[in-house]
Parts: C-alpha cells; structure tokens; sequence
C-alpha cells in the first residue's frame, strides 16, 4: 500500500506497540464499529411518543370541526344542527348547545 509520508508519520506518532498494519487494522475497525453502531431508528419510547401526539392533534383537529359545524348549523337553523348540538359532548363532557341556549 503507498502511502503518503505525513500519513506514515501520523501512523507512526500514534500506533504505540502496534505495527503499522495492527494499527490500521485496528483504525479501520474502530470506523466499521462506528457506522455500524449509528442508530437509524427510533426507540420504541419514541415512537409511543410520536403516536400520542398525533393522536392528540386529530383529536383537536376534530373536535374543532365539529364544534365548528355545530355552530353553523345552528346558525343557519339547520336541524341537524340542533341534533348534533344535544348528541355531542366537547372536551369536558358537555353537550355542546347553540350560543343563548341551554
């Protein structure tokens, strides 16, 4: 292998007892081991993380329309709108009802 000499001194300066070979060999290793101990993946407590979340904003994410479409069939005096008011509870449990109505 040709190397060049600044290389060579480096090897040199920093193989202790080890032969130049052991001592690239060993580099060489240490590099593999490395790469090979990157974790490309997430953990499973990740992940449970990332799925609550998710969970958390569709569930946001629907209530908000539906509250929304609520509200505007009861302002349009739509009777599915008054149903839907009686039948579907908001965050805390309660029924949601047009505004001035209980």
């Amino acid at each position: 292998m040709v190397v060049k000499e600044d290389v060579v001194k480096q090897v040199d300066e920093n193989r202790g007892e080890m032969n130049r070979t052991e001592f690239v060999n060993h580099l060489i290793q240490c590099q593999l081991r490395e790469h090979y101990n990157q974790q490309d993946y997430i953990t499973k407590e990740e992940f449970q993380h990332f799925t609550q979340e998710i969970m958390e904003l569709l569930h946001n994410f629907l209530q908000f329309f539906v509250s929304y479409g609520i509200v505007l069939f009861c302002s349009l005096n739509l009777p599915y709108g008054e149903k839907l008011a009686r039948e579907v509870p908001d965050d805390q449990g309660n029924r949601l009802t047009p505004s001035g109505q209980e």
